[in-house]
């Protein structure tokens, strides 16, 4: 049996992701100062936002590109024997000693990232959330 492998081991491809941006909104506590006076003329820390002035919220979804490398491929065979490829990005995390992985179906790898960011503006994909 031959099975066709669209990306190799070691071939740079490119996938979406979705991210959390933050949205950083004026403390409506303090006012946006960092403190609050009292009535003696004295101040004290805001204790909504610490003396930040700002707090924030979940904000909104953001889709960008990321460029990986595929490390490892898995294949699954169901009983109807349907092929399943599964390809292994390595994560890059530097908050942690051990090797993490993304796992990307074909349809989720691009080989260009122009490609990539193509089927974003046309919403052609399903993105990857982390």
């Amino acid at each position: 049996m031959n099975i066709e492998i669209k990306h190799e081991i070691g071939k740079t491809v490119y996938y979406i992701k979705q991210i959390s941006v933050p949205t950083f909104n004026k403390c409506r506590v303090c006012s946006g100062e960092g403190v609050l006076y009292r009535k003696d003329g004295s101040d004290i820390i805001c204790p909504e936002c610490h003396g930040n002035k700002t707090y924030t919220n979940s904000g909104s979804i953001k889709e960008v590109v990321l460029k990986g490398i595929v490390d490892h491929i898995q294949l699954d065979i169901d009983v109807d024997t349907n092929i399943n490829t599964y390809y292994f990005i390595e994560k890059y995390d530097d908050h942690s000693e051990y090797t993490k992985f993304d796992e990307f179906t074909e349809i989720h790898l691009y080989d260009t990232q122009e490609e990539a960011e193509k089927n974003i503006h046309e919403n052609l994909h399903c993105g990857y959330t982390s």
